[in-house]
This record gives C-alpha cells, sequence and structure tokens, in this order.
C-alpha cells in the first residue's frame, strides 16, 4: 500500500483533539489509507495499460484529475491515547470538493442517485470542472452557455450596469445568495418603486451570471468565517 501513497508529500503529526478542532474549523474531506491505496493503485494500472494500448478519453481524464486529486491531499497522522498508551492513525484530508445534493435521485431500478456539484476551488479550477455535476462518481461536464442575440447582450448590458444588479451581486459575493426569497424581500426593501416583476428579472439575472458552484462557495466562506469568529469570542 505505501508505494502507491509515497505522492502524498503533504504530511503532519498532531493529537487527536487537535484534529477534531480543525475539524470544527474547516470543512474536510476525509479517506482512509485504503481508500487513497486503491485510487493511487487504479492511476497506476492505468498508466501501464496506456503503455501497451490506446486508451479512451475517460481514462486519460481519470489518470488526469486523479493524480491531480492525489497531489493535493495532506496526510495526518493522528495520536490518540488509548488504555494508556499512544495509538498512531493515517487520514488524508482535502478541502471540500463537491457539494453534494441534500435529496438523492431515484433511478429506473428504484435505487438512490447520488449526485453533486463542483465547487469553484483551486484544485476545480485545475481540472475545468467547476460547476460541473458529478452523478454516481462520474463527471458530467455543465453544458455550454447559450449564444446571446443582440438585443439580449444590450439588455444584459444595462442591467449589469444598475445599481440593483451592483447590490445584488454584492450580497451573493458575501455568502447570502442561497435563501432566494430573502433576497428578492431585500431587494424590494431597498427599491419600494420598482415594480416586483422587475425586481425578480433582475435577481434571476444574477443568478444566471454567478455559477451555482459559486454561490456554494461564498456560503461556505462566510459560514467559516462566522466559525472563526465563535472560536475567538471562546479564547
Amino acid at each position: 500500500m505505501e508505494k502507491y501513497t509515497t505522492v502524498i508529500t503533504n504530511k503532519e503529526e498532531i493529537t487527536k483533539s487537535e484534529f477534531d478542532e480543525l475539524n470544527k474549523v474547516k470543512e474536510l474531506d476525509h479517506f482512509t489509507p485504503q481508500q487513497v491505496a486503491m485510487a493511487a493503485a487504479n492511476i497506476h494500472n492505468l498508466i501501464k495499460k496506456g503503455e501497451t494500448q490506446e486508451l479512451a478519453e475517460e481514462e486519460l481524464d481519470l489518470i488526469k484529475s486523479g493524480t491531480a486529486e492525489l497531489k493535493n491531499l495532506k496526510r495526518y497522522t493522528i495520536n490518540e491515547m488509548k488504555t494508556g498508551r499512544i495509538v498512531k492513525s493515517d487520514v488524508y484530508t482535502q478541502p471540500k470538493q463537491v457539494h453534494w445534493e441534500d435529496t438523492l435521485e431515484k433511478s429506473t431500478t428504484g435505487g438512490t442517485i447520488q449526485k453533486g456539484l463542483f465547487l469553484d476551488t483551486p484544485l476545480n479550477r485545475e481540472l475545468d470542472r467547476v460547476g460541473d455535476e458529478i452523478i454516481k462518481g462520474r463527471r458530467v461536464p455543465k453544458k455550454a452557455p447559450k449564444e446571446l442575440s443582440d438585443d439580449e447582450k444590450k439588455e444584459k448590458e444595462n442591467m449589469e450596469g444598475s445599481d440593483m444588479y451592483k447590490a445584488c451581486m454584492d450580497m451573493v459575493k458575501k455568502g447570502e445568495g442561497a435563501d432566494k426569497d430573502a433576497m428578492y424581500k431585500s431587494m424590494g426593501e431597498k427599491y419600494p418603486d420598482m415594480d416586483s416583476k422587475v425586481v425578480k428579472n433582475y435577481m434571476n439575472n444574477v443568478y444566471k451570471s454567478v455559477s451555482e458552484a459559486y454561490i456554494h462557495k461564498a456560503n461556505d466562506y462566510a459560514k467559516m468565517a462566522e466559525e472563526d469568529e465563535e472560536v475567538e469570542k471562546k479564547k
């Protein structure tokens, strides 16, 4: 197993309490040594296969993304006191990369299909998959944006220059974009003389121009900032 995990160069040894405190502040994905070794072995086998056979596009993508994901991991060796002695264990972590949906879609066979969305992170930007879906472990690239007509482009330019559009965008960037109803209410109160349909039209254009991945990232950062503030208060 060790020969497949030597690619992980980012390592740290900490106590169990320190690791628990870290997880309160940062939302991390966790992987066992067995999971990491299996992923690394699969990549190794694909590379060996490519030496004698032509690989499919999906296999080449797995090598590229899998290698980048392994290098993005950090290994923590956790020291925990058990029955009077220190026990060491390894766990591999990375910053959260996917926003998983709360409700799972039903398949044609009646089972559940887990779906998620790749967040706007350095790793996902490197792999050009921000905003892509992940379904049953497979990446589903996002659809190309629809080409706007000249009239639509002009309307978009006028709208993006307005005070309301900028105010809406500012709220989204602060992590306040997940609750659309609250956004509509806030904008309606700020611009009471504007027709409610116009307010919603502006709001919908903000959501179209900002990916769901960005909104989730902004919300995550806002949550982390709140948690950091709570930790500071307790000190």
